[in-house]
């Protein structure tokens, strides 16, 4: 009920929700938190559950500040891509097209694929910690159809021979079905690029 009601009316809702939020269970303060990001005063509340304990409420708190367009939202979910939040992260900056985060979520990508596949990294333990985040960051980037993000793609692309070889587990054969999978979502350049 409470996750219905902004949707038949956000100002009516909007108490119960704050209610919610201090007086709930972890379950209800949960749905609460989804139900905040639309208005600035929602802004405040958001930014203080992001660093909640509790890793589904810091999940909700990210979902509701992607959907906000402030900056102090774009710095948190920026923070969140070098972190150990990524997981919690990864709809959130999926969906946003703030520029900042778009900025911070390319170049750690570009950072990333460029010292996984320099090769340096020997340790199988490691390589698999760097495999899963690879594969975190390429499902950011479904959907996105930027000069950028599709100039990204490709040069990961061209050094899938590389990628494929990397050990560890999840492997770089994992990381490679990720990048095809996002390839496929992707531009119709990135699309021709893959089908060729």
């Amino acid at each position: 009920r409470l996750m219905l009601m902004p949707r038949l009316d956000p100002e009516a809702a909007r108490p119960h929700g704050r209610r919610s939020l201090e007086e709930g269970s972890p379950e209800v303060r949960v749905a609460a938190i989804g139900c905040l990001g639309d208005a600035p005063d929602d802004l405040p509340l958001l930014l203080e559950q992001a660093k909640a304990r509790a890793k589904d409420v810091r999940a909700a708190a990210l979902a509701a500040l992607g959907r906000c367009g402030a900056e102090e939202a774009a710095r948190v979910l920026s923070d969140a891509i070098r972190r150990d939040d990524l997981p919690l992260a990864v709809e959130p900056l999926r969906r946003s097209r703030h520029p900042a985060v778009t900025d911070a979520l390319l170049g750690e990508a570009e950072r990333h694929f460029e010292a996984l596949t320099a090769g340096k990294e020997k340790d199988a333990k490691a390589l698999g910690k760097q495999n899963e985040r690879a594969c975190l960051l390429l499902e950011c980037l479904k959907g996105r159809e930027d000069a950028r993000t599709e100039a990204l793609l490709l040069s990961i692309f061209e050094n899938v021979g590389r990628l494929a070889a990397v050990k560890g587990t999840p492997g770089g054969g994992d990381v490679v079905e990720r990048l095809i999978s996002v390839m496929a979502a992707g531009s119709p350049a990135v699309q021709s690029a893959l089908i060729d």
